[in-house]
């Protein structure tokens, strides 16, 4: 190479070092830039945590942050401080700190829609409301209709909510609420009703002057001759008040105390009705086969409902129990088969025989405190129950017989330590109930209680228990395992009887309980009985006992 040519290399090269060093400077170099670590405080949030520090360059982009979720709030990005406060971080921003930093998860309360629309779909409010705050109608004038009378307000459903115009609720969900207003038909009381003095001829009873000539949405006036209507007649089945099949919707008015018995039993049409906070009374049979009755809302006057208040009012999804009621009379709500939910409050202490037999549609129930008897048949043949709940200062004293018998859904039951007898067939044919644990004192397990529960594998007998019923767990076939305590002295017959999983039985008692006969008929071939070690010979001889001599052996 010519010496010309080589200097002019070396020149190249020189100039292309310098240009690189040039560039380098003007940009930056990141390899000698220094690190840092982004901690990610996720403040709750309930998704998957994947990421909780990531290492950045100082001035280099950050880049794509997690998204995390929290159950009922939006995410609303990452601050710098808690609480929304300090700097909002973007991922498009670059690390311009020159130390360790902490971003924190900011979440917004989620807002529900609430709208509430007339009759003709005209929407006469609407607002986005977070969880947790209220939510009133817009005052609607009673007048506003000409020729109709408000009914109330109806959800999505077709559920009627309440029969107040300003009515006032929380919001926990998105909700359209609709006006719904009934025909209001001119009449004089005389044209349709009888009125009858009461109460030393200071008030008024009412009922139907002939039952089956009635307008289909019955308004009932609230005064007569200038002195109030008070009661609604308390008849007898068939001879009821309001007795009507075509009758769709009733107003009750102001003043009225005391629905009577049977009063509109058979008003197979009766979609709604508006019973007036201060009626204290709902009679037996009042609304006997309202099968198409959907909802009722039962205001806090009202401290009774009577036997078979609302027996066979299939299509009623949900009752709202507002106040200050005592007792649930037998069979008040039997065979509501369409029945989802219904809250008892904590004022009743009585629920009657069959109060809820055969609510199919029925799946969980909490019963308070309050509650001290439970009748016979109560939530019989309930097979879609999952879930009963005790209250934790259960004051419950007795289940009565055949109370569960049916629940086929039920899996599992924790029997109050205030209980102190379960009744005949308690819980018979309860085939998914796999375990049941009795906390207290309960002295007696009754004939059947838990006949053919196929599916139980435990059961805790307490120390309380003096006598197991005849046959209380005849037919479980899954149980495998039970421990008898020495305070019972009295165990009836074929209490295990096709039990073929039972390998184990312990009794604790040294003196043996008397026997009833088949006791162990058909339980596994392999069953040990397990006794008291100086009990084993008494156990062997004594009557009954002797039958499973070769299966007794010491704990």
């Amino acid at each position: 190479m010519r010496k010309g040519s080589k200097l002019c290399v070396i020149l190249l090269c020189s100039f292309t070092a310098l240009l690189g060093l040039s560039v380098l400077s003007a940009c930056g170099d990141n390899t000698s830039q220094p690190k840092h670590i982004i901690t990610f405080d996720y403040q709750g949030a309930t998704s998957e945590i994947v990421e909780t520090t990531r290492l950045v360059t100082q001035n280099t982009t950050i880049g794509i942050l997690p998204s995390p979720t929290k159950a009922e709030f939006a995410f609303n990005g990452w601050f710098t401080e808690p609480n929304g406060e300090g700097i909002r971080i973007l991922q498009t921003d670059k690390y311009e700190y020159s130390a360790n930093i902490t971003l924190y998860a900011h979440f917004v309360q989620n807002a529900y829609n609430v709208k509430f629309v007339d009759f003709d779909g005209t929407v006469l409010k609407e607002e986005d409301v977070e969880k947790g705050s209220g939510a009133t109608a817009p005052e609607i004038a009673l007048d506003a209709r000409p020729g109709y009378t408000f009914d109330g307000w109806y959800d999505t459903e077709g559920t009627k909510v309440s029969g107040d115009t300003s009515y006032s609720f929380t919001v926990t969900a998105d909700v359209t609420l609709t006006a719904k207003w009934v025909e209001k038909i001119e009449y004089t009381p005389d044209e349709y009703f009888t009125f009858e003095l009461i109460n030393d001829n200071t008030e008024y009873s009412i009922r139907a002057k002939n039952k089956n000539n009635l307008p289909k949405n019955l308004v009932l006036p609230q005064t007569y001759n200038g002195k109030p209507v008070r009661e609604i007649y308390s008849g007898s089945y068939p001879n009821a008040a309001f007795q009507n099949p075509s009758i769709k919707s009733v107003i009750i008015p102001d003043g009225v105390t005391s629905i009577g018995a049977c009063a509109f039993s058979d008003c197979s049409s009766l979609t709604s009705i508006t019973i007036p906070d201060g009626v204290t009374s709902i009679g037996d049979g009042a609304f006997y086969n309202c099968n198409s009755l959907t909802a009722i809302t039962i205001p806090d006057s009202i401290t009774s409902i009577g036997e078979w208040a609302f027996t066979y009012c299939s299509s009623l999804t949900s009752i709202t129990i507002l106040g200050s009621i005592t007792s649930i009379g037998d069979y008040s709500f039997y065979n509501c088969s369409s029945l989802t939910s219904i809250t008892i409050p904590d004022s009743v202490t009585s629920i009657g025989s069959s109060a809820f037999s055969d609510c199919s549609s029925l799946t969980s129930i909490t019963i308070p405190d309050s509650v001290t008897n439970i009748g016979e048949w109560t939530f019989y043949n309930c097979s879609s129950l999952t879930s009963v709940i005790f209250g934790e200062y259960s004051q419950l004293t007795s289940i009565g017989g055949w109370t569960f018998y049916n629940c086929s859904s039920l899996t599992s039951i924790t029997i109050p330590d205030s209980v102190t007898s379960i009744g005949a067939c308690a819980f018979s044919d309860c085939s998914s109930l796999t375990s049941i644990t009795i906390l207290g004192s309960i002295a007696s397990i009754g004939d059947y209680s838990f006949y053919n529960c196929s599916s139980l594998t435990s059961i805790t007998i307490p120390s309380s228990v003096t006598s197991i019923g005849y046959g209380a767990f005849y037919g479980c076939s899954s149980l495998t395992t039970i421990t008898i305590p020495d305070s019972v002295t009295s165990i009836g017959y074929e209490v295990f009887r096709n039990c073929n999983s039972l390998m184990s039985v312990t009794i604790h008692a040294a003196i043996p309980p008397t026997l009833g006969d088949n006791i162990f008929y058909k339980t596994h071939s392999a069953l040990k009985i397990y006794v008291p070690p100086t009990s084993v010979d008494t156990y062997k001889s004594a009557q009954f006992w002797s039958s499973y001599a070769s299966k007794i052996f010491p704990i």
